[in-house]
């Protein structure tokens, strides 16, 4: 009686290949969002930029990969690179102040960016270890202001398609009432221009 040869074992999906270039990418975006969502009416503003970002990590990681013929290594290039380069705003002006110049940042934002690029081309056995942490952090930080978005949408849709539960105004009640209007000025206008333009001092 022949034996049946042994299953082959399914892959496994591996915690360590590197996603984190992609996260590290829509990070940024969905943060901006997420800080700004009371601003927003719908999410239709927040795809375009997040796709474009996404992509753009997707093919710099696909590209690296092929010439560094390690995954692990690309990821950590890309998400230095991406890092740095979405990051720069916030970090100037957090620092502008300070330096009061963008060429300090500048220079150490290059020597960032030459100094991250040689580590992780040169990463050794550690890059999948790292490569799963930045996996774990990215992703919880993209969830959590994923979660702050949905919220924040769900509570303006239910308030929109809830009802009111304000009676009806009677019209011919109404057309017996005086109008009131509110003026609510987002200026006040200099002495000079009052002066030239609608003959009031206010002086």
């Amino acid at each position: 009686m022949r034996r049946r040869p042994d299953p082959a074992p399914r892959p496994r999906l591996d915690p360590s290949f590197p996603v984190h270039p992609l996260l590290a990418a829509a990070y940024p975006v969905v943060f901006l969002f997420a800080a700004n969502a009371a601003d927003q009416v719908t999410l239709s503003p927040l795809w375009p930029p997040l796709i474009v970002a996404i992509a753009s990590a997707a093919v710099a990681f696909v590209a690296l990969w092929l010439l560094l013929r390690d995954p692990w290594r690309a990821g950590l290039v890309v998400t230095v690179l991406v890092t740095l380069f979405l990051w720069y705003g916030h970090a100037w002006n957090l620092t502008g102040t300070i330096f009061g110049s963008q060429v300090p940042l500048i220079v150490a934002w290059i020597g960032a960016a030459v100094g991250g690029v040689i580590l992780a081309v040169r990463a050794g056995g550690w890059r999948r270890p790292a490569s799963a942490f930045l996996n774990l952090v990215t992703a919880v930080l993209v969830v959590f202001n994923a979660a702050e978005i949905a919220a924040y949408s769900l509570g303006t849709a239910a308030a929109v398609t809830a009802p009111s539960g304000s009676a009806s105004l009677d019209s011919s009640e109404s057309l017996s009432q005086p109008d009131i209007y509110y003026l609510i000025f987002d200026r006040y206008g200099s002495g000079e221009n009052l002066v030239s333009h609608y003959g009031y001092d206010n002086s």
